[in-house]
């Protein structure tokens, strides 16, 4: 008989060590996606959302910057890039009226406003170190700019004089006025026989 209450004690315990076991390996679990939803319902600002703010050929003004970044925080973002490029004229588009220029002392004025604006409302600001799509900014000169690269190709006859004028190489449709204006020059004229060698004229 105490054999037998000897095994129903150590059942008992048993049953309660485990049961004890799977609450405590349940709690961590449970707690893990309260905090995943949580975070979901009120995302960390390293979760937030990023977006482009341009700042159009410069133009832009203190209250402006305050009421884009005062919306963008009340609207869950938690950062922005800035980019001050132009491109409004791009497809026909009329010119946006130009701002300071790009790292002048008034730019940069707006751009501590921007930093100090953006740090009360616990938003973050990276910015693109340029004032355009190339690496570089409106001091750098043409010739030390980014260039493209282009070539145009004439079969001529052997017999044909040394001092041939060659076409001038075709400019991409793309190019805008800026580029259409800028300084060009030759680099390179290369030569190499052809595979298949042209028709002769044929006789009057």
């Amino acid at each position: 008989m105490k054999h037998s209450h000897s095994i129903a004690l150590s059942l008992a315990l048993l049953t309660a060590s485990f049961s004890s076991a799977q609450t405590q390996a349940h709690e961590p679990r449970v707690a893990q996606q309260d905090s995943l939803l949580r975070s979901f319902q009120t995302p960390p600002s390293s979760a937030k959302l990023r977006c482009y703010w341009w700042w159009l050929n410069g133009h832009t003004t203190k209250a402006t910057i305050t009421r884009d970044l005062t919306e963008m925080q009340h609207k869950g973002y938690g950062g922005v890039l800035l980019v001050d490029a132009n491109g409004a004229n791009q497809t026909g588009n009329r010119d946006v009226p130009a701002g300071p220029l790009f790292a002048s002392p008034a730019w940069t004025e707006l751009y501590l406003h921007a930093l100090k604006t953006a740090d009360q409302l616990g938003l973050e600001i990276t910015l693109n170190i340029t004032s355009g799509w190339n690496l570089g900014a409106p001091w750098v000169k043409p010739e030390n700019a980014s260039k493209l690269l282009t070539f145009s190709r004439t079969t001529v006859a052997a017999n044909t004089p040394a001092n041939t004028k060659l076409p001038m190489p075709p400019l991409r449709a793309t190019s805008t006025a800026r580029s259409l204006s800028s300084p060009t020059r030759s680099i390179k004229v290369p030569s190499s026989p052809a595979k298949t060698p042209p028709a002769s004229p044929s006789p009057s």
